[in-house]
């Protein structure tokens, strides 16, 4: 009987201490997470801080600043001009008046009512065009041989 009971505690003791690690690694989950959770809300801190920072100062850097604030600006330059060129392969247009994005051709922004001036029609349609005199559809532009997009404006042509 002293036997079974050797057992028997033994096998209590295996039990409590698996409860043991089973809380500790609980707990160590639970605060990993949490630590993770709160590194990531310091990350959005810091990101908000750059921009507000860029925001206000971004037209005067402190010298310290002004390489990075180079390279944002050039960032968001790189990404308007691929916006631009997206617009443009949807026929979009951008309303001169408010900034928001119109169809092509619109005579009226329906966002401020503003009125939209056309710009004077390609003198020929592209189809009647030589290749050595083919002009950009958009901004009227001559183009390259074989080019598939304007060089001055970004349009794609076809």
């Amino acid at each position: 009987m002293a036997f079974f009971d050797s057992i028997s505690k033994k096998v209590t003791q295996a039990g409590a201490e698996a409860v043991k690690k089973t809380k500790e690694v609980a707990e160590a989950t639970k605060l990993s997470l949490a630590i993770d959770s709160e590194k990531r809300q310091l990350d959005d801190l810091y990101k908000e801080l750059g921009q507000k920072y860029y925001e206000t100062c971004g037209g005067a850097p402190v010298e310290e600043l002004a390489e990075i604030v180079g390279r944002i600006k050039a960032q968001c330059d790189k990404i308007a001009g691929l916006e631009d060129q997206l617009r443009i392969l949807r026929g979009q247009d951008k309303c001169p008046h408010c900034g928001k994005i119109i169809a092509t051709g619109a005579k009226f922004c329906p966002n401020c009512g503003g009125k939209i001036e056309q710009a004077a029609p390609a003198a020929a349609p592209a189809a009647e065009q030589s290749a050595a005199q083919r002009a950009c559809p958009r901004c009227g532009q001559p183009l390259e041989e074989n080019a598939a997009f304007c060089t001055s404006c970004g349009t794609k042509v076809e």
